[in-house]
């Protein structure tokens, strides 16, 4: 298996190729992602297509699962339409034409509440979605997403929401009346905010407006001020908007997808492609941020992942970075395996969590990760609603709904 490679890391270094455990449905899926840049993968798909062993249901399957439709059908429509099953081709086709519609309207909905921000004098820095799959795909048709993220400064959050409504955005939870939409927001007596953004239904579209990229359980230490003071412009549909600078991409991203213990290829995949668009990033300076905000680990984890999975970041200097760590590696290797294993597979509450303590950078960090698990959240506010001077209960449900959601996770498994 993985690891089997994985312990010679240092011959990863300089090595071209990648070897997959055999699993031709998930190197399939991963071979057609990079398969309009890369010879040797159009060859290795007609390879993999004569395989009796190969599932073309399952080849859908993981592609939606891993919500990476897009690139997938986009590679095989460049190099091998003729190999797929035409019912398969044409089921990733009609995914990836709903996706294009879908994506040019969530870009309308960006622009304008952008403009209603900047007339307000709100700062936004739109950080994933429609932004991301232009500035690192430049092309918007080839990535999945179906909100838009956006963050503000904190004094100006409630504008924010304020003008999220007058467009006719909804708060998610505005329908209960017992408590303002602001009180899971701050908190309460000894309970930190419940939750650092909020949720906004549009009909047609969701936005998240937060203010920090901070979570309890995974520290990181980027202030928007200084986002915002590197942030950059991004085209889109001809409007100049704020993104993040490439190196606070890549530390987001890498920051995300170590939150969520990089359960989708999509989050290994946008990493990819952000290097990629930045061929001649000054590694060590990113090295350095990485440090500074408390997630070096996190990135040479989505070094390695995207490393192994994508062949990239090409250059050795990068790719020394990603080995450079031994519980990185680890990490990696687990990853790898679970995806090799189970492709179609969540890795569960508990695992994610274990996950957020090993992947941080030191003993302090590990502790706030380890302590962040039993701080109260929003999901604890939705299930049972309380004024604010009982805010401290949730210390108690909050435990009883992560048992519960562990056992009714085992159940499902079994």
């Amino acid at each position: 298996m993985i690891e089997n490679y994985w312990q010679s890391r240092r011959w990863w270094v300089d090595r071209s190729a990648i070897d997959y455990p055999s699993n031709p449905s998930l190197e399939f899926v991963v071979r057609s992602v990079l398969a309009d840049r890369a010879a040797e993968c159009d060859r290795r798909l007609h390879d993999l297509s004569e395989r009796s062993d190969l599932n073309w249901e399952t080849v859908e399957r993981i592609a939606r699962f891993n919500q990476i439709v897009p690139p997938v059908y986009k590679g095989i429509a460049a190099t091998c339409p003729d190999r797929v099953p035409k019912e398969v081709l044409s089921a990733l086709r009609g995914r990836y034409r709903t996706n294009a519609v879908r994506n040019r309207y969530l870009v309308g909905e960006l622009l304008e509440i952008l403009e209603q921000f900047e007339s307000r004098g709100i700062r936004a820095i739109p950080y994933k979605g429609a932004v991301l799959a232009r500035a690192v795909y430049d092309d918007l048709d080839r990535r999945t997403f179906v909100d838009a993220d956006l963050l503000v400064a904190k004094e100006d959050l409630a504008e924010a929401a304020s003008t999220l409504t007058e467009l006719g955005y909804r708060w998610f939870d505005a329908a209960d009346e017992r408590q303002p939409p602001l009180g899971p927001v701050i908190g309460g007596p000894l309970v930190p905010p419940l939750t650092d953004e909020w949720k906004f239904d549009g009909g047609d579209a969701v936005v998240e407006v937060g203010w920090q990229l901070h979570r309890p359980s995974a520290p990181i230490d980027l202030p928007f001020d200084d986002l915002w003071e590197r942030s950059v412009s991004t085209s889109l549909s001809g409007d100049d908007v704020p993104s993040l600078s490439p190196i606070d991409r890549l530390l987001v991203l890498a920051h995300h997808g170590s939150r969520h213990q990089w359960a989708r290829l999509k989050w290994i995949c946008d990493f990819a492609e952000a290097v990629r668009a930045e061929d001649r990033l000054p590694w060590h300076a990113v090295v350095k941020r990485a440090k500074a905000a408390g997630i070096e680990r996190r990135l040479r984890i989505a070094l390695g992942l995207s490393m192994v999975l994508f062949d990239c970041p090409k250059r050795p200097v990068a790719r020394r970075i990603a080995v450079d760590d031994d519980r990185a590696v680890a990490l990696v290797g687990k990853i790898l395996d679970r995806y090799w294993t189970d492709p179609l597979g969540d890795p569960g509450a508990a695992a994610t969590y274990l996950f957020d303590v090993c992947s941080t950078d030191s003993i302090d960090d590990a502790l706030v990760a380890a302590t962040g698990l039993l701080r109260p959240t929003l999901a604890e506010y939705r299930r049972v609603p309380l004024p604010r001077t009982l805010y401290p209960l949730y210390y108690l449900v909050r435990p009883l709904r992560l048992l519960g959601r562990e056992i009714t996770s085992t159940s499902e498994h079994r």
